[in-house]
């Protein structure tokens, strides 16, 4: 330490100087030690001299004074030495304070400095961190009371009092008019009444924009033009992370007529405007912190309903034990006959937090496509600003409040993260025809493998500047403030209102899944909204109950906390420039060795992302309804992809996810207040046996139990 260093060289110089003021007394001492001894060895001398005869051989004379002499001189000069010890100790004493004290201010800047210096990032670091983990859910509540409270009661009071406040409107505006001595037409109540209507009533505005901005500007492509869009070729689905990317004309795969792609860049460019000059949603509408569930019905809802009313249920009751306090909206499409009774559960145990929504009442859903993603619909008559959405199938294995606190949330208010399996694969057509993007030079290089020294002129489409990266996107679960970006959400309504004709054969060029997913992040860029990409793969877990199928798809993917994901990919480039000689733009996820290597170098000094949720296919069946399984379902993850599981709340035991929602299955449908509703269990669209079931799930539990390291996997929190 310098500080250290500095104090001993003081300390040094101290005794220097001490010794040299120290040595005249001692040479005069000295001096005159030596004249007594003189006088005294003469004075003997004389004595022995006298006395020769007496002490008889006279030879031994010599060597007797000789050893006087030696004895005498050490002895006085020890007792000099012991002398001036004792007289200098409190002077040297003394020296050192005074010096100590001169030069003290002098090293504690010395000090400061050093510390400074050295430790400056670290105490930082650390006091970011302490904030982040202990005052977050402070800030959540203050934000909560102070500025949430103000929408919520503007709110109530425009939808208690909106007649009043309609009929006052009009009696003004009509009483200033006549006044005025101008004359209104006949139609002007009317019109006035549309106008107040359309801002003061969620309805009316929402369909307003539906209808006479998205609607009205959607392209109906004929059935000639339809046959002249083809595929020249099938484009082969990439896997993320492998080190390989789609060239610019790879991927030209699918022809637009010229005509049609005429008329679609005048209709997308004629509503480019009109979104533009919108306004976000009045407060009123949409205010406030809150998680957002859709129960998406689509496809044949009554062999499916049970199970995602599973899930559903799993998911909100996990969400509410891993500790939210935050508000819920669950929104359906329409009204079933079991949604009432899943309010009585919300009601019995989450004391009035969690809200329903039916889109049907909202919107006019007819004037949709059959196969048009309900879920942005969903979204768009969502009551919440700030907004964390899960798919029925995602689980969170952490609280989630926080991510709308804490960066990178609060920089772009717009969270996503990856497709589970293939990479981009967007046409040039879509970004530089119809949305009028020119790529600028290369600025990534995941289309070009790690361990490549050789660039080479193939370069990566989704490497160039201004386009987004390569990483699809997965879009079951997003965190975003619908007031910040409810433009880009309205646009990624218009491209799926024409998604069968023309959208999704560009965004997609032969992946089997599409919809809406590849349609935020565009909608995104064409109106310059900033949002942020999770770069870290979804990790599939198998299903390794089921041996012929375990390997063919995954039962689940593991979604990564976006948080964690920021701070890893920033120390990634860091480490790579402290290296020195590599390119900091290296993929840390490729799977190859050479990177896998680097990584393991990496990981000496950071651990992997953490686990945020469980993001289940649609072939996982929470509810027993057919035979006990024999074992586990859910593999366990790899170690060296995932940081281990701990338990969010307690922080110590390893947390066994699968035994954890397999008991919050059997509290819910068998001990909970649910259970003892017999006409749940009758709904035409449950229909199930309670007892059989409730056996299956308590043997269930009973296997798991038996291995696991999971000690407190039956606490229930919201209970307490």
């Amino acid at each position: 330490m310098l500080w250290r260093t500095k104090f001993t060289k003081y300390l040094n110089r101290r005794t220097v100087l001490y010794s040299q003021f120290s040595i005249f007394p001692l040479l005069i001492w000295s001096t005159l030690a030596l004249v007594i001894i003189v006088n005294l060895i003469s004075y003997a001398t004389s004595l022995v001299q006298s006395n020769t005869e007496e002490f008889g051989d006279s030879s031994n004379t010599g060597a007797i004074i000789k050893e006087l002499r030696a004895e005498k001189e050490a002895e006085i000069l020890r007792s000099l030495k012991h002398q001036l010890e004792a007289d200098n100790t409190e002077k040297f004493r003394r020296e050192i304070m005074a010096g100590l004290e001169e030069e003290k201010a002098k090293y504690i800047n010395d000090f400061k400095k050093d510390i400074n210096d050295n430790y400056r990032d670290t105490f930082i670091a650390s006091l970011k961190q302490e904030i982040d983990e202990q005052y977050t859910e402070q800030f959540k509540e203050t934000s909560e009371f102070t500025y949430s409270l103000f929408e919520t009661l503007s709110s109530k009071f425009l939808k208690d009092n909106y007649k009043k406040i309609k009929e006052y409107t009009i009696f003004q505006m009509i009483n200033n008019l006549i006044s005025s001595d101008l004359q209104f037409p006949p139609t002007f109540e009317t019109q006035l009444q549309d106008k107040i209507s359309s801002y003061l009533d969620m309805n009316e505005y929402y369909n307003n924009i539906l209808k006479n901005i998205l609607l009205a500007n959607t392209v109906k492509v004929d059935e000639a033009s339809q046959k002249e869009a083809l595929f020249l070729k099938k484009l082969k689905p990439l896997p993320i992370n492998n080190g390989k990317g789609y060239t610019r004309e790879e991927l030209l795969a699918y022809q637009v007529p010229d005509r049609t792609l005429q008329l679609l860049k005048k209709s997308y460019n004629a509503v480019l405007k009109l979104i533009k000059h919108l306004e976000p949603p009045p407060t009123h509408f949409v205010n406030g912190h809150g998680i957002v569930i859709f129960f998406d019905d689509y496809g044949s809802i009554s062999s499916s309903v049970n199970q995602k009313i599973a899930l559903l249920l799993l998911s909100i009751v996990q969400i509410k034990n891993l500790g939210s306090t935050l508000p819920m909206e669950i929104i359906f499409m329409k009204n079933y006959s079991f949604i009432r009774y899943l309010i009585y559960f919300f009601n019995s145990y989450f004391k009035m937090t969690i809200k329903v929504t039916i889109v049907s009442d909202i919107i006019d859903t007819d004037l949709f496509p059959s196969r048009f993603p309900r879920k942005l619909l969903a979204l768009l008559v969502s009551s919440f600003d700030h907004i964390i959405y899960l798919d029925v199938g995602v689980i969170p294995v952490k609280n989630l409040d926080s991510l709308l606190f804490t960066d990178p949330y609060i920089n772009s208010k717009f969270l996503v993260w990856p497709h589970q399996l293939y990479q981009r694969q967007i046409s040039p057509i879509f970004w530089e025809d119809l949305l009028g993007i020119v790529p600028g030079e290369p600025i990534r290089r995941y289309g070009i493998p790690n361990d490549a020294d050789n660039l080479g002129s193939k370069i990566s489409y989704y490497d160039l500047q201004y386009l987004p990266d390569g990483l699809s996107t997965d879009s079951s679960l997003l965190v975003f403030s619908k007031r910040s970006h409810f433009k880009s959400l309205l646009l990624s309504i218009y491209l799926n209102l024409m998604g069968n004709e023309f959208t999704y054969p560009l965004l997609y060029q032969g992946l089997s899944s599409g919809g809406d997913r590849e349609t935020f992040v565009p909608s995104l860029i064409a109106l310059e909204e900033v949002y942020f990409q999770v770069q870290q793969e979804s990790l599939p877990i198998k299903d390794i109950s089921d041996s012929e199928t375990s390997g063919v798809l995954p039962i689940a993917y593991l979604q990564v906390d976006p948080r964690d994901d920021y701070n890893y990919m920033m120390k990634w480039r860091m480490f790579l420039k402290n290296k020195g000689g590599i390119d900091s733009r290296l993929n840390p996820f490729e799977s190859t060795p050479f990177t896998e290597a680097l990584e393991q170098e990496f990981l000496k000094h950071i651990e992997k992302p953490s686990i945020l949720t469980y993001n289940f296919h649609s072939k996982f069946k929470p509810l027993l309804t057919s035979s006990t399984l024999n074992s586990r379902i859910l593999e366990v993850p790899d170690s060296k992809l995932v940081t281990r599981f701990r338990d969010p709340i307690l922080g110590t035991s390893l947390a066994d996810h699968e035994l954890r929602f397999s008991y919050l299955l059997k509290w819910i449908f068998c001990d909970s207040q649910l259970s003892g509703i017999p006409t749940f269990w009758e709904d035409e669209l449950i229909d199930l046996d309670q007892k059989f079931v409730c056996q299956n799930h308590q043997q269930q539990v009973n296997l798991l139990q038996a291995k696991t390291e999971d000690t407190k996997y039956s606490i229930l929190h919201f209970l307490k």
